[in-house]
Order: C-alpha cells, then sequence, then structure tokens
C-alpha cells in the first residue's frame, strides 16, 4: 500500500513539475482570408485555411515567444485593365498559392488570457495555381515570401485558444509585379 502511494505521489508531483514548465506545445487550425496588396488593379479576396504546430516559451509573467510550422493557403484575385490604341481589354487573374509558414512572434501578456504577438515570418512556396479568365497559366512566383505578423490569442483555459492575426507581406509575390500577400487569419488551437 505505501508502494502505491509513493508512486502516485511520485507520478502527481511530475506531471506538477511539467506543467508548470514554461514550454508548451501545441496544434492550431483555422481559415484564411487572402488577397494582394497593390495599387495597380481591383482586387478579390480569396478563402483558404491553415493547420500546424508550435512551441511556446513563457520567459516571464508578461513576455512570451513562440514560433510556428504550418501550412497555409494564400493569394489573391485581381482584374487588370489595360489600355491599347482606343480601346480598353480586362484581364482576371486567380493566383491560388500554397505555403509552409514559419512565423516567430513576441507575445505581450497583457491579462492572464489575453496575449497581443507581433513578428516576422517566412514561407516558403509549396505549390501554385494561376489562372487568367479561366484558364490556366504556368507562372513563377517567389520562392520565399517574407512578412510581418501581428495579432491577439485568447486563452480560454490552459490549453485552448482562439487566434486571430494579420499578415502583411513585405516582399513581391511575382518577379515584375508589385503585388504582396495580405493576409487575415482566424485560428483555434490546443496545448499539450
Amino acid at each position: 500500500m505505501k508502494k502505491t502511494y509513493f508512486i502516485l505521489l511520485v507520478l502527481f508531483s511530475s506531471v506538477s513539475l511539467f506543467a508548470q514548465s514554461p514550454w508548451t506545445y501545441g496544434i492550431k487550425a483555422g481559415a484564411n482570408l487572402s488577397g494582394f496588396h497593390t495599387k495597380n488593379s481591383t482586387n478579390t479576396d480569396l478563402h483558404g485555411f491553415q493547420v500546424g504546430g508550435l512551441v511556446n516559451y513563457q520567459a516571464t509573467d508578461i513576455f512570451a515567444v513562440q514560433a510556428e510550422l504550418h501550412y497555409l493557403q494564400k493569394g489573391g484575385a485581381f482584374t487588370k485593365t489595360e489600355i491599347g490604341s482606343g480601346s480598353f481589354k480586362s484581364y482576371y487573374t486567380e493566383s491560388k498559392l500554397s505555403y509552409l509558414e514559419v512565423p516567430l512572434v513576441a507575445q505581450l501578456i497583457v491579462f492572464k488570457k489575453l496575449r497581443v504577438e507581433i513578428g516576422p515570418q517566412i514561407s516558403f512556396l509549396v505549390s501554385d495555381k494561376t489562372s487568367i479568365d479561366g484558364e490556366e497559366i504556368e507562372s513563377d512566383p517567389n520562392s520565399t515570401d517574407l512578412g510581418l505578423a501581428g495579432g491577439l490569442s485568447y486563452y480560454f483555459n490552459h490549453a485552448i485558444f482562439v487566434q486571430t492575426r494579420y499578415v502583411y507581406g513585405l516582399q513581391e509575390v511575382f518577379e515584375d509585379y508589385s503585388y504582396k500577400n495580405s493576409v487575415v487569419m482566424l485560428s483555434v488551437g490546443y496545448l499539450f
């Protein structure tokens, strides 16, 4: 009987120590609304999703750092009008881009359940599907995309959270065009 109590005491102590660790790991998934920010065309947003994992290190009671790796759909659609010799021609272009994304955000813990976050991210192109007026074309987007992420996370308890984030693209998606990614994300997550 004493052995059983001792084993239970050791197990609960281990769980308690692990729960107090500054390191947490988790998963998250959600929906995106993405488009291109540019001055030269009329933009339409596209819907997508994201799914991935995260590692969070809480350095103090008010500061944490979070690194993530997730699969994310970005892209956008736009109508561009060209003026020729006395005529106008409009083209509808849609680019659906998939990336592996690595954000690294600093989190300011405003209240126990609310965190404000900001940081850089880099995205690596996995696939692209671009069409003009419904006809698929070969495009050559840049293989990486740099951005600045900012958002809020709200923790319902120690494990479940909801997150909203905006990502502003810092570099052009296509070499010869001034289109940059712009993404609004809404995610739910679970920490282990």
